[in-house]
């Protein structure tokens, strides 16, 4: 299924060879190395299971619907106008419904992203029970009060959440960006304290943001796919 179905806020296509296993919601944009096949085969080859449900799902208005509320982050030419409620109620409402039509058979959902998609894949399992676990790679945890959300909230369900961030994100001047470390940092303790989490991970990767992308988001989503065969052996 490598064509595209179109949703209001999004579309998305989907990889797998038997229709079986687990599902990985993974989100993409236009404007990082998204090698979804590649990202796909090499999850499936590492992580040890035969088969996995694959979905990509494309959201061109970035800056709006990956954001958890509106926000000045201080970016020129950039707007975070906070829609990401509006995302997670279509995915809700919308695409899951689809998703267990065409595959009846996954009965765990999990999701991924990278950058702000990996800040709403987190933000998701705070705000609704419909997923097993996020894959956050590089995730702009900078994102103005994420730190104050965090210690006011936890977890929805019982998740597995897999976390990784470059070594030289925090290496910047930007007064808010720099803060990347510090606050993933912190999520990862936050995490360790919810009763809801289950497996929670922090990998720190070399370079900086926009470096091995497609290896970051695999090594994220095999993870999530080997804590899944663990619980169903």
């Amino acid at each position: 299924m490598n064509q595209y179905r179109l949703f209001s806020n999004f579309k998305c296509r989907f990889f797998c060879e038997r229709k079986k296993g687990p599902c990985v919601i993974y989100i993409t944009g236009s404007f990082i190395n998204y090698e979804v096949r590649e990202i796909y085969q090499r999850a499936l080859q590492t992580s040890g299971i035969k088969d996995y449900v694959f979905c990509e799902l494309m959201v061109e208005a970035w800056d709006d619907m990956l954001t958890p509320w509106p926000a000045d982050a201080g970016m020129k030419g950039r707007a975070f106008t906070g829609k990401g409620i509006l995302l997670l109620k279509e995915i809700k409402e919308k695409l899951l419904p689809y998703l267990k039509e065409q595959f009846p058979d996954c009965n765990h959902i999990y999701i991924a992203g990278y950058s702000l998609a990996g800040l709403f894949a987190l933000w998701s399992l705070y705000e609704t029970d419909i997923f097993d676990g996020a894959v956050c790679c590089s995730g702009s945890l900078w994102y103005p009060a994420w730190k104050e959300y965090i210690s006011e909230h936890f977890l929805n369900k019982k998740s597995d959440v897999y976390l990784s961030l470059g070594k030289k994100e925090e290496k910047t001047k930007h007064f808010l960006m720099k803060q990347v470390g510090e606050n993933t940092r912190q999520q990862y303790l936050n995490l360790q304290q919810d009763d809801n989490a289950n497996m929670v991970t922090l990998e720190w990767n070399e370079g900086g943001h926009f470096a091995d992308t497609v290896e970051r988001v695999s090594n994220g989503i095999s993870w999530m796919l080997r804590q899944y065969k663990k619980r169903s052996v």
